[in-house]
C-alpha cells in the first residue's frame, strides 16, 4: 500500500478551535488554494480519543473542503471515522475525487435518508441505513475507469457495495489528481482519522491515527525563543508563533525524543512526520525533517519555505528505515525526530 496522507485532526489546535484560527491552521498545512473553508467548522473530541473536525454548517455540494492533491492515480483507497449529523435536509457529499481539468469524477455521499451513495457514471446506494448522531468507520476502494472500473464500500468493516466492470468516471477518461474531503456534511457531523492511499490492494480496516509530540531534547542546536528546553517550544497542538526554535546556519539541527504511543495497540501501516515552520524575514530557506530510528537516519527531501507565515510540511513513511520493515509500537516509542536547516 502506498500511503499518501494521514490526518488525525490533532494538530490544528485544542478542542474548541474554530473561525480564522482553524482556517489559518488548515491553510498552513495544505495550502490556501486547497482549503474552501466557508462557514466555520470546529475542532472537537473525535472518535475514542484525540480530536476530529465538526461541521457547523450544511454546505452546498463542493463547498467547505480540504483538498489532498497527488499525482494522477486510477486506484485509490480511503477510510475515516464519521459521526453522522442529527438530521440532514438533502444529500451531501462526503468526498469527491477530481481530475486535472478540474472536473468532479467520482463521489461518496450521504443521502437525506442516511444511506451512503457512491457515484461514477451512475449512482449506487448502500443497503444499510445509518443512524443519526452515530459513529461509523467508512472505507472506500475504487478503480477509476470507463469500462473496467470497480467499487467496494465497507461500513464498520462489513462490505455493503460491490461493483465490478462498471464505468466509475462521471466525467472524462483519466484518473484522479485530488480528493476533496467535505468538512460540512450537516450540522454536528464529525470526521476523524482519515487516510488516503494510491492503491487498491486491500482494506486497512477501522484504524486509529494517534498524534505524539516531543517530550525531551536529544541533540539540539537551534536557538530558543525563551528558556532552554527546545522540545517544550515545539510540542504545541497547533501552529504557535509565540514559542519556537530558530535556526540560521545550514545543517544546524535539533533532534527530539517523543512521547510513547498510548492508544494504538495493533499493527501499524505507517507514520507521518508533521513540521511547521516559517521565515523570520522575507527570503528563501529549505526546511528538512529528519528521523533517527535506532541510529539509522532518514532525512526528508526538504521543502523551500517562502513565507513569514507558518506553513506545515509532512512526510509519510510506511516502513522503519532501520529494519526496512513495518513500524512497531516499540520502534515508534524509541523514535527520534527533528529538523535541519537546509540550503
Amino acid at each position: 500500500m502506498s500511503l499518501l496522507v494521514l490526518e488525525s485532526f490533532d494538530s490544528f489546535g485544542a478542542s474548541g478551535t474554530t473561525g480564522s484560527d482553524l482556517e489559518n491552521a488548515l491553510k498552513a498545512k495544505y495550502g490556501a488554494a486547497n482549503i474552501d473553508y466557508g462557514t466555520a467548522s470546529t475542532i472537537v473530541n473525535g472518535y475514542g480519543s484525540g480530536l476530529g473536525i465538526q461541521s457547523n454548517y450544511d454546505a452546498t455540494d463542493g463547498n467547505n473542503y480540504i483538498k489532498f492533491a497527488f499525482g494522477v492515480a486510477t486506484n485509490l483507497i480511503t477510510g475515516f471515522f464519521f459521526k453522522t449529523p442529527p438530521a440532514l435536509s438533502t444529500q451531501k457529499y462526503l468526498l469527491v475525487f477530481t481530475n486535472s481539468t478540474p472536473a468532479d469524477i467520482f463521489w461518496l455521499g450521504l443521502t437525506a435518508d442516511f444511506k451512503l451513495v457512491v457515484r461514477g457514471a451512475e449512482y449506487w446506494y448502500s443497503t444499510r441505513i445509518l443512524k443519526p448522531s452515530t459513529w461509523y468507520y467508512i472505507e472506500l476502494k475504487v478503480a477509476l475507469d470507463n469500462t473496467t472500473g470497480a467499487v467496494t464500500l465497507k461500513i464498520n468493516n462489513a462490505t455493503d457495495i460491490v461493483k465490478t466492470s462498471v464505468d466509475t468516471l462521471a466525467s472524462g477518461s483519466t484518473g484522479a489528481t485530488a480528493l476533496e474531503l467535505n468538512i460540512a456534511v450537516g450540522v454536528g457531523s464529525i470526521i476523524d482519522d482519515f487516510y488516503l492511499a494510491d492503491d487498491t490492494s486491500d482494506f486497512i480496516g477501522p484504524s486509529k491515527i494517534e498524534a505524539i509530540r516531543p517530550d525531551s531534547d536529544d541533540t539540539v542546536a537551534w536557538d530558543c525563543s525563551t528558556g532552554l528546553d527546545r522540545y517544550a517550544l515545539v510540542n504545541d497542538s497547533g501552529p504557535n508563533a509565540t514559542t519556537y526554535v530558530e535556526g540560521d546556519t545550514v545543517n544546524e539541527s535539533d533532534l527530539y525524543t517523543y512521547s510513547n504511543l498510548s492508544v494504538i495497540t495493533g499493527s501499524i501501516v505507517g507514520i507521518q512526520i508533521n513540521t511547521a515552520g516559517q521565515l523570520d524575514t522575507a527570503g528563501a530557506r529549505t526546511l528538512v525533517d529528519s528521523i533517527n530510528s535506532n541510529g539509522t537516519v532518514s532525512n526528508g527531501a526538504g521543502v523551500a519555505l517562502a513565507s513569514t507565515s507558518y506553513e506545515t510540511i509532512y512526510r509519510v513513511l510506511e516502513e522503519d528505515p532501520d529494519a526496512n520493515a513495518s513500524w512497531t509500537i516499540t520502534t515508534i516509542n524509541a523514535l527520534k525526530a527533528g529538523i535541519i536547516v537546509g540550503d
